[in-house]
């Protein structure tokens, strides 16, 4: 996600199902999902995009340490 130009801030959310929702900050009005699977498929070749969804958001809460937590995995 670091990688991906237009990116201000990010989280990733393993849900129950395993489903993985990806919420995203930038200033435009962008689809990532292309860059997204060109970026993770030189890791990792078959990962299968119908796992994934993509979300712009306008803000992503930081901690109460004021820290960004990228990763979130729901119970």
């Amino acid at each position: 996600m670091k990688s991906i130009k237009g990116i201000i801030n990010f989280k990733v959310i393993q849900k129950k199902s395993l489903a993985i929702e990806i919420k995203y900050v930038s200033p435009k009005n962008l689809d990532i999902s292309e860059s997204f699977f060109n970026e993770i498929q030189k890791e990792f070749k078959d990962v299968d995009k119908t796992t994934f969804s993509f979300k712009q958001v306008d803000d992503i809460p930081k901690t109460i340490a004021g820290k960004a937590k990228w990763i979130e995995v729901q119970k």
